[in-house]
């Protein structure tokens, strides 16, 4: 058995495996932040998309978010287990929450939320969710499947959607130069916020925090599923772009 503190469940792509879905993500730079600000010992544990409902509810943890076509409980993940501490925790924010409790970083080094920026996280988690989620369609075909099992993964995709079929995700020609136009526009407004540019990609400058990773979660996401990556990192003097590259000190693998 690893003596590794804490086990991170994170959603597998095809072969090769990596992450790249972005709540996961988002803990996982979180976890990887620690790793680098406290010393902290984690592991992954991958799980298969058709495997995720299974392996959450063995985990003990529950559900916490809705179908939004039936109301049903929807199992995701991260999911992480601290063994030393016997618990299990099942929603990225609150992952994030918890690092900060259970393992503060070392005198003088960055804290993932700050105690008085909490209530503003969890809202730009939700606010920056929305806007990602409005455009998201532009990358669903993209999704690194594994070919054994992506039948199986695309047909839940479509139930949890509402669609008839996989082709109903495309999204082309006039209908997708718009969208793109609107995520372009969507991601202008949220460009403002980072009024700290002459300091470093990040909203404090040089320094990243909780939100950073957040919006670095989806860009992790975009530049694997969406064929416009290259265009989006352009986007708005580049700043999307530079915020990716500079989380790829957080983004480890293992």
């Amino acid at each position: 058995m690893s003596d590794a503190t804490i086990i991170f469940y994170d959603i597998a792509s095809g072969p090769p495996v990596r992450c790249f879905a972005p709540n996961p993500w988002k803990t996982r730079y979180a976890l990887n932040f620690k790793r680098l600000h406290n010393g902290l010992h984690y592991e992954t544990s991958w799980t298969e998309l058709p495997k995720v409902t299974e392996v959450r509810k063995s985990l003990g943890a529950a559900a916490v978010r809705k179908h939004d076509i039936d109301g049903g409980d929807f199992h995701t993940l991260p999911v992480i287990v601290d063994r030393s501490k016997g618990q299990t925790v099942g929603d990225s924010f609150d992952i994030a929450l918890y690092l900060d409790q259970m393992y503060p970083s070392r005198e003088g080094e960055p804290v993932l939320l700050p105690p008085s920026t909490v209530a503003l996280h969890r809202n730009f988690n939700l606010h920056v969710d929305k806007i990602f989620t409005t455009f998201v369609v532009l990358g669903i075909p993209g999704i690194p499947f594994n070919p054994e099992s992506a039948e199986i993964s695309k047909a839940e995709f479509c139930r949890r959607a509402g669609r008839k079929s996989w082709d109903e995700f495309a999204v082309d020609g006039d209908a997708r130069k718009a969208l793109m136009k609107d995520y372009e526009a969507a991601l202008g407004e949220l460009a403002k916020l980072y009024v700290n540019r002459d300091k470093g990609p990040f909203l404090e400058g040089s320094v990243p925090m909780y939100a950073d990773l957040i919006v670095g979660g989806w860009l992790a996401m975009m530049s694997v599923v969406l064929p416009e990556w290259e265009q989006l990192r352009g986007w708005h003097d580049g700043l999307f772009g530079q915020l990716h590259d500079a989380l790829q000190k957080y983004a480890q693998c293992d």
